[in-house]
Parts: C-alpha cells; structure tokens; sequence
C-alpha cells in the first residue's frame, strides 16, 4: 500500500500528539533539565521526520506526524523557556521581535520551498530537509547555550524515580487525553462534518468529562500539578489568555490561509487539502497560479515582518507592552475587515495592500503576549504559564478553523441553485474558470459573488475576534519592562519607613492602651524595580500595642 501524504489521518494525529503534550513538556521543564529537554525534542522531532520520508504505508507516516508533533510541542514550549533563561525582561520584546522575523521568514519561504522540492526531487525531501535544520540546531544549543539551573538535575541526562513521582504523569494524561479528544473532534468539525454528527459529538463531549476530572485532580495537588490551578487567580495573567484566544483565533486561521502552507509547530491544522481561504481567492477569483499566488502573499507576510520589528523596538522605547498590543490589535482588525471588502474584480494592487494591512498588524501582536505573561509570573511558574499560553492559542485556532470551515461550507452550498449538480465537497475544485464552464453567461456574476461571499465570510469572522481583542486589550496590565537600575536588589520589593508615632484622639494610656501608628510605605510598582514614591495620599492608621509599635510595619 502506498503512503498518502494527504492521508486524512496525519495531520489530526500531528495536531492531537502537539496540542495534548503541551502541559506535559512544561511541567518537564520544570522538574528536568530545560536545556536537555529541549535537546530530547529536537531528537524527537527529527526522529518524526526521518519516518516520515522513507514510509511506504499511510500508517507509517501517520506515526511519522505524531513524533513530528510531538518533538514541535516541547520546542515550542522550550523556546520561550530558552529565551527567558538567556535574556533580562526589557531586552525580551526586541529580541523577540528577532525571532517573530524568522518565523515570518520561514513562512514566507515555506510555501515556495516545499513546492520547488516536492516537484523537483519528490515529497520525501520536504522531510529530509529537516534534518540538517535539526542538526545545527542540536549543536548550536549544546556548545553555545549555557544552563542557567547549577542543581544535579541540570548535570544529570537520567530521570530519576523521584523526578518521574514530580511529573506528574496521572495529571499530564488525563490533560494530554482531554486535550486530543477535543481537537480531534474540532478537526472532524472542520472537514466534512456537521456538529451534530457523532464523529464530532462524541469526541468533544468525553473531552468535556475528561477535563472535569483533571480540573478536579489539578486543583487538589495545587503546586505539584501539571497546571497549578492558582495561576488562575493572577487576573493580570487570566487577562493575557482571555486576549489570546481572541488574538488566536483572528490571526492563525486568516495567516494560514493566507500564507497558504501548514505551520506545523504553531497548529496542525486539519489536513494538507483543507481550504485555504486567501490563496484560493487569489487563485479562484484573480485567476493567478500557484506562484502567482505566492508571490502575491509576500507583501502580507513582508509587512509582518516591519510589525514584529517595530512592536519589538516599540516595547523596548516605551517599556510597556500594551501600546504596541493595542495599535496591533486595530491593525489587524481593519486588515480583516479590508479584505473582507475584496469583490471579485478587485484589482491586484488593492487586495494586495489589504493583505499588507493586516500582516502589520499580525506582526505587531505576534510576540506581545508571552513577554507579558513572562513580566506577570513568578520564574518557578514560567513552564506551566508559557505552556498554558500554547495550549490556548492552538485550541482557539482549532476552533476557529472549524468555525470557519463551517461557515464557508454553509455559505457555498448556495452554489448549488445556480450551479447544475454541484457539492461542497468539490469546492477545492472551484475557480473562475470552473464556475463559466459550469453555468451560463448570464448566471456567472452571480456565481462569482456567491463563491467571493463564502470566502471573504472567513475575514468577517477574523474582524469580529479582532475588534473583541482590542477591546480586552486596554485592560492588559502596565507593566514596566524597564531595566533595574545598578546596584539595585531586584529581589528587594518593599522600602519600608520608620513608623511615626502618635498618640491617638482619645486619653488612652499609651502604656497600656492601644496607640496608632502613623506610617507611610512605598511599593516597587514592579518586580525587580525600585519605583517607590510617597504615598502621602495612602496614609492610614492601625491599631498596634506599645510593643508594636517600635517594629517596622507595612499594610499592602
């Protein structure tokens, strides 16, 4: 049997191993060594992609994407982790704009690349390509990266039986199964399937259950947990996984379809032939090619580019982040909302510029919410919180691109009183000159607008999500990512005052009554700053005994 690289189960396997193991690889982090764990990851990875260029069956490959998946899970998860490690909190946004730029690069030469390959030499080497990728990365990050834990758990390869009892393995599987049970039925959903189908139900709801139950095991096992449930109640941190999933769900579904290719460490999206919206507007309605195509999304993913870069310098003049998210945010939405203007006649230069619109504002928000989830977490809480943040971004992908799938499905069906015997199910099929071979010159523009609705629908639902983020996004915290002055303890959060004495309004003996202690106190607004001011407007008055009062004091 030979393989089929657009097997039907590849890529929900890819999906479900990447998105299930996200919390696991951060409590890995935690506990081992986060250079060797990283290290295990790229192994991994490789390891998914050798299997996958020399399957010969469909199984083979299958499994092939599900190592891939998982080597992508605990190098997402690790890069952040690395980069926290290596560089201070207010050189992380321009550092990380750096980096936003490459990912941007390798988008943009994705799609031509893997083409020029698969046509050229064949498939397997999009895979094989991998490995020398993989192996500079190997030794780059052995010879050049230092581990910043001294302990014997960054010194010792092996894991102990104590370090497997802190892993929480129970916990991380009952996530890990939750987790691939929903986005396994939101892939089903995203497909050929109707909601109400049984292929979509009965995964989703058992992950619903499944999910009861971890929530349950997490919160009694408080810090030794997979996800310590406490960090739901830093709001500031709550907020940030409130405006990602809006972020998420606006930007990967629109970027992929834009950029036209698979973005397997940030989501494997359904599967290689699912829909992709921009590309098949481009193709089906300007009537270019698949170079065309690809070379008319440059001017989107060049302009997420500039906005990566600028949201880095931005951050980094100003030292917030929310400037920078909020004018991202705006961007992105009226990106959205510009092409979801796009008619069938527009012209090249108009849809081109719409799409440069919002990949400035994709590229302004790319990086802001992990520095500022970093700026609002203790470091002992960076692994679970930075895997949490993925978790979230990759299920409000997936339930975006199902959403929009459906919608674009309920859309076309329209299609079908004009067009004599036609299914959604081919609506990879259509273009322009599809639909004038199949209808009749006066039932055309009718045709043409009917198919531009259901793909422009899509960017309806981006600038919705887009205009909720941005509403959130003035509630993100203000904190200082400025650097702390020399000399300073950034440990040293609190310059307390010498408490003022006096004797309060009654005629109490100050021997042995109560006296008041009048004190003033000044807060390092930020972790690691010494920020503090006078707080005459915060003067206030306390009971204390005699003894009491000749201690320092503070009320926070």
């Amino acid at each position: 049997m030979a393989v089929n690289v657009a097997d039907t189960n590849a890529q929900p396997g890819s999906l479900a191993a990447n998105g299930a193991s996200l919390l696991t690889f951060g409590k890995m982090y935690a506990v081992l060594s986060t250079k060797k764990v990283f290290l295990v990851s790229i192994v991994v990875s490789a390891a998914g992609s050798v299997v996958c260029a020399v399957a010969k069956t469909s199984p083979v490959f299958i499994v092939g994407r599900v190592l891939a998946g998982l080597g992508c899970a605990g190098m997402q998860v690790g890069t952040t982790l690395l980069t926290a490690s290596i560089m201070p909190l207010h050189k992380r946004p321009f550092y990380g704009g750096i980096m936003g730029t490459g990912e941007t690069l390798a988008v943009m030469a994705g799609p031509l690349v893997a083409g020029g390959i698969a046509q050229s030499v064949g498939w397997p080497w999009c895979f094989w390509i991998n490995l020398p990728v993989d192996a500079i990365l190997f030794v780059a990050l052995v010879f050049l990266v230092t581990e910043k834990r001294a302990d014997s758990k960054a010194r010792c390869w092996l894991i102990r039986l104590e370090d497997l009892g802190e892993l929480d393995l129970p916990g991380g599987f009952l996530i890990a199964g939750g987790t691939a049970c929903l986005l396994l039925g939101l892939n089903s959903a995203g497909t050929s399937n109707s909601w109400t189908e049984a292929v979509v139900l009965a995964p989703i709801l058992v992950s619903v259950a499944v999910f009861v139950v971890a929530a349950v095991d997490q919160h009694k096992k408080m810090d030794r947990a997979t996800f310590p449930t406490r960090l739901l109640k830093n709001r500031h941190f709550v907020t940030n996984l409130v405006w990602l999933w809006t972020q998420a769900g606006s930007q990967i579904p629109t970027s992929y379809y834009v950029s036209g290719h698979h973005w397997s460490c940030v989501l494997a999206v359904p599967r290689p032939s699912s829909l992709q919206y921009f590309p098949i507007w481009i193709q089906g309605l300007a009537t270019e090619s698949v170079l065309q195509a690809s070379i008319g999304i440059l001017p989107t993913l060049g302009a997420s580019i500039v906005g990566t870069i600028a949201s880095g310098i931005l951050a980094w003049a100003v030292h917030y982040l929310p400037p920078g998210t909020i004018a991202g945010t705006a961007v992105m939405a009226v990106g959205s909302g510009l092409l979801y203007s796009l008619r069938p006649d527009s012209s090249r230069p108009v849809w081109m510029g719409f799409g440069a619109v919002f990949g400035l504002g994709n590229g302004f928000t790319t990086q802001q919410v992990a520095v500022g989830a970093q700026a609002e977490l203790d470091e002992k809480d960076f692994p679970a919180g930075m895997s949490a943040l993925a978790v979230v971004r990759n299920v409000s992908a997936a339930i975006f691109i199902a959403v929009n799938h459906s919608v674009f499905m309920g859309r076309l069906s329209r299609l079908s009183s004009v067009v004599p015997g036609f299914s959604p199910a081919s609506a990879t099929n259509i273009n322009r000159r599809y639909l004038q071979s199949r209808v009749s010159p006066e039932n055309f523009p009718l045709a043409l607008d009917i198919f531009n609705d259901a793909l422009t629908r899509m960017f309806l639902v981006s600038m919705g999500l887009g205009i909720a983020g941005f509403l959130i996004a003035f509630f993100l915290p203000w904190t200082s990512l400025k650097k702390p002055e020399a000399g300073t303890d950034a440990s040293d959060e609190l310059d307390l005052v010498e408490p003022v004495v006096r004797q309060p309004p009654w005629n109490w003996d100050h021997d042995t009554g109560p006296c008041q202690i009048h004190y003033r106190h000044t807060i390092a607004l930020e972790r690691g700053h010494r920020e503090g001011a006078s707080q005459d407007d915060s003067e206030k008055w306390e009971s204390k005994t005699p003894e009491h009062s000749r201690q320092r004091c503070v009320s926070l």
